[in-house]
């Protein structure tokens, strides 16, 4: 599995986004940053937007995947990865982040200290993210990401 959450990263990385690179400072507001701004009620970090691509519900846990886009440049900065687990009120944050070796040090590190079940799920949606990829790649078919995975 890890060689696929691997494979992904680099497809999106690289491929999807061109030479994009994402900042220190950026990759700290998503994964701490972000997560202050909701819980005071305040906006995104400004020059930036978040734009959802990929929903799933599996067991108990929630996976939502968004742009992380500067508005400048119309540029799509980094990959931020919310986890939740509802009853408990866990949230995890992860920053997949482009073009940025040390960072993706830091992705990798984040993400194997998941936990087992949280860390299985979050590589079943991405097995099935790059599922999607490929099969609008290869095949033109629509990018549908949000119906990838059956419930």
């Amino acid at each position: 599995m890890k060689k696929i959450t691997l494979l992904l990263c680099f497809l999106l990385s690289i491929t999807a986004f061109g030479q994009t690179t994402t900042t220190l400072e950026e990759y700290n507001y998503l994964t701490t940053g972000y997560e202050d701004d909701i819980k005071n009620g305040r906006e995104i970090k400004d020059g930036y937007e978040l734009k959802e691509f990929f929903n799933h519900k599996i067991e108990k846990y929630n996976y939502t995947y968004y742009y992380f886009n500067e508005l400048e440049t119309g540029k799509t900065k980094a990959i931020l990865m919310v986890l939740e687990k509802p009853k408990k009120n866990k949230v995890k944050y992860l920053c997949l982040p482009f073009n940025n070796a040390e960072l993706l040090e830091k992705f990798w590190n984040k993400q194997t200290s998941l936990g087992l079940n949280m860390g299985l799920y979050f590589e079943i949606t991405v097995v099935a993210m790059l599922q999607g990829l490929f099969d609008n790649y290869k095949n033109g078919s629509p990018l549908n990401l949000k119906n990838a995975i059956k419930e």
